[in-house]
């Protein structure tokens, strides 16, 4: 499993924008499927890799849980969640 947390102060309307474009650039550049499950937490679902974004107006976390042949590629996925996080929360 990959975790990332980061520490955020922002309204939650900017932090959920954000969320939401970030699951779009997902869905947009490898597929997959994303859902809302309320105001602070979005799925991705995309084959052998399943990604919960939870937030609030002080923190951001990305827990991945990666099937069997995605789990060579963690520290790969683990270092572009990262650079996602950095850039469009900066």
């Amino acid at each position: 499993m990959i975790s990332v947390f980061d520490a955020v102060i922002i309204c939650l309307e900017e932090i959920r924008q954000k969320a939401e474009r970030v699951v779009r650039n997902l869905q947009e550049k490898h597929g997959g499927d994303y859902v809302w499950q309320g105001d602070k937490c979005v799925d991705y679902k995309y084959p052998a890799v399943n990604a919960r974004v939870t937030f609030d107006n002080e923190s951001l976390t990305v827990k991945v849980e990666l099937g069997l042949f995605m789990k060579a590629l963690k520290t790969m996925l683990e270092e572009e969640i990262t650079r996602s996080l950095d850039k469009h929360l900066a």
